[in-house]
């Protein structure tokens, strides 16, 4: 099937449209200004590998290759796709794997769209000019740098490539990995101009995907990125799976993040100050085999009030209203009620807002979904329990935009069940999980959000990790005016393996608390 005359070239076989790449040992490098990804700066061009800090702009990527890439050649003849998933609402460039077969003519013309549907218009659009931007035989990250637009998280978009000329002495081809190495998308091909457009599992490839990155800020060269000597410390469920960055590492960084606010420190909160959400959780759960068994969507109206700010710690109690959603526990379908109560209580350490111990509770009717059709009225409990040592930091303060750091690493002692009719029915009973998470790096910056409470220029603490195939983002943007965070971002892979954890979004909608 790999062979097929359809749209793949291979070595040996010029007649097909998979081309195997010669002699191809290429992994991300730390070296920058070699040939490879490609810089817009000034209009002027260059090529340069990607960069230590590469990550530090990506939000999706698939980066394995098998040796051999798909024909870049005219539409009339073939396009290329790659469909992706962002978690970011904003896109600034992609970056495509390509590389020279043989003795392609130059120039050629490679066109480079973003869609949202395959059959859809552009929403951005570039030319590379193969003259211009040099790829070579072995293979070269190519930038695509347009006009940045605005995207939806968790939407799927689509990566359009083809060539203006067609494959004669030599072609250029997209890097492709066989398998499938990137589970938010896959690999599309369009076989003329009226034809259909396909994935690639007819050419015998299971849910193939081409090699590529998004960006979600403009790519940087090595000299953008801040230094910080705590860069990329292991850390565990809380953050990815980073080694850290030897102290002898000479990197020659220059800080371009400008700080337009003077800071901000710990809040002083007092009984009474409450915060109201808009709230959207989504969360999937897998057995040690990988075996999806619980799953919980809702939304909901969420308060969360301080009922004790005596001695060295703050007591929150949130409690959640106009609940609309549903969990799935092994067989158990169960859909939430107006009956159904969420509530969340925490302690809050007042020196710098760490949280030392969370106990959330869902409890009340539901409805037990037997069937398709029939509605079975149940009283249901889910209880988690956790306690971190030593407390966890949310936010780290004080706050100060432009800069960067870790927030420490912990040991969590959880517990955690459910069950029917008051415990009669036990749906699981997990008690005294021990995880122990590495600290997890950090950015702050200032970023213009508006929520349904109003717009604020918030701090934006942003982290932003990878852990094998899995990736863990979470922005929290607090606002000093009103002592709290005015909204939260967190999406977060179940492990390494890429499969989906959590999606956490909170936005405020009034509060109570006064400077």
């Amino acid at each position: 099937m790999k062979n097929k005359i359809v749209g793949i070239v291979v070595l040996m076989l010029v007649a097909t449209t998979v081309v195997s790449a010669t002699n191809i040992n290429m992994k991300e490098t730390i070296q920058t200004k070699a040939s490879g990804d490609v810089l817009y700066c000034n209009n002027k061009i260059e090529t340069f590998q990607p960069a230590l800090f590469d990550w530090w702009n990506v939000d999706q990527k698939q980066t394995h290759q098998d040796g051999a890439g798909f024909w870049i050649v005219p539409i009339q003849t073939q396009t290329m796709a790659q469909s992706f998933t962002p978690t970011k609402d904003k896109l600034t460039a992609v970056s495509l794997y390509i590389f020279k077969y043989n003795a392609t003519p130059d120039p050629v013309l490679i066109t480079v769209s973003i869609r949202d549907n395959l059959t859809g218009s552009d929403l951005a659009t570039k030319i590379i000019d193969t003259s211009v931007v040099t790829i070579i035989n072995k293979g070269s990250w190519v930038l695509v740098d347009f006009e940045d637009i605005s995207i939806t998280p968790g939407s799927t978009y689509f990566i359009v490539c083809s060539g203006n000329k067609n494959f004669t002495t030599g072609v250029y081809c997209w890097f492709f990995a066989y398998n499938n190495t990137y589970i938010k998308g896959e690999g599309w091909i369009k076989q003329g101009e009226t034809a259909d457009w396909i994935t690639l599992n007819d050419f015998g490839y299971q849910e193939a995907d081409m090699c590529f990155k998004t960006y979600f800020r403009k790519p940087l060269d090595i000299s953008s990125v801040p230094q910080n000597n705590e860069m990329m410390q292991s850390c565990g469920n809380r953050g990815g799976l980073f080694t850290q960055l030897p102290s002898s590492t000479n990197i020659n960084v220059k800080e371009k993040i400008q700080p337009t606010s003077v800071g901000a420190d710990v809040p002083i909160l007092a009984v009474g100050d409450s915060w109201t959400y808009n709230v959207h959780w989504i969360m999937y759960k897998y057995d040690k085999n990988g075996t999806l068994w619980y799953t919980l969507n809702y939304n909901s109206t969420a308060t969360s009030i301080v009922t004790d700010d005596t001695g060295d710690n703050y007591t929150l109690k949130e409690t959640s209203t106009n609940i609309d959603g549903r969990a799935t526990i092994g067989k158990y379908r169960l859909k939430f009620t107006p009956f159904t109560k969420i509530t969340d209580e925490a302690i809050f350490r007042k020196t710098d807002l760490a949280c030392s111990y969370e106990l959330t509770q869902q409890k009340g009717l539901v409805f037990w979904l037997i069937g398709n059709i029939l509605p079975f009225p149940a009283q249901y409990q889910h209880t988690f329990e956790y306690n971190d040592t030593p407390p966890f930091r949310f936010i780290p303060f004080p706050l100060n935009a432009g800069t960067n750091g870790t927030i420490p690493g912990g040991t969590q002692i959880w517990r955690e069940k459910a069950s029917l009719y008051w415990g009669l029915i036990s749906l699981f009973d997990l008690s005294d999980q021990t995880n122990i998470y590495g600290g997890t790096h950090y950015h702050c910056e200032m970023a213009n959000i508006t929520v349904p409470k109003g717009t604020y220029n918030a701090y934006n603490v942003s982290i932003d990790l990878t852990y094998g195939l899995g990736r863990y983002h979470c922005w929290r943007y607090y606002a000093p005016e009103v002592g709290n965070q005015v909204k939260l971002y967190m999406d977060s892979d179940w492990d390494s393996t890429g499969k989906p954890g959590n999606i956490i979004e909170y936005e405020l909608v009034s509060t109570t608390y006064t400077p």
